[in-house]
């Protein structure tokens, strides 16, 4: 189990890299026009992605209140993305121009590791009481 916020944030990272690399071999990613709702969720967890890299790991250790709220905004960014990416509603291609009639299906792979980004142990470093 990782300890460090270096650990962690690598964990998280390397977690956030397999949910890109499922959502661009999504056949809308990869079809000419690229669907909206998957591009948008590329973009979207990509940005969550530099975000998280951007982050000090050495402020996360010593405590740095800052650092932590850093943290937890990029953790509701994960968690938006896993309603996003297990809607079936058709909210999530509304809200990113595609057809609120035609829901996209993100496919399983996609489904699963959003899952593994949101429910990984490194978020508890955000939410750690003082």
């Amino acid at each position: 189990m990782p300890s460090t916020a270096t650990d962690n944030i690598t964990d998280l990272n390397d977690k956030l890299t397999k949910l890109i690399r499922s959502l661009e071999t999504h056949p809308g990613f990869t079809s000419t026009p690229q669907n909206k709702t998957v591009y948008f969720m590329h973009d979207f967890v990509s940005r969550s992605q530099t975000m998280l890299n951007a982050l000090d790991t050495s402020k996360l250790d010593a405590g740095d209140e800052q650092a932590k709220k850093d943290l937890q905004d990029i953790h509701g960014r994960c968690m938006f993305t896993e309603l996003m990416v297990t809607d079936t509603t058709g909210k999530t291609a509304m809200m990113t121009g595609g057809d609120p009639s035609k829901p996209l299906d993100f496919g399983e792979e996609a489904k699963e590791k959003v899952k593994t980004v949101t429910g990984a142990e490194g978020w508890n470093m955000a939410f750690d009481a003082e």
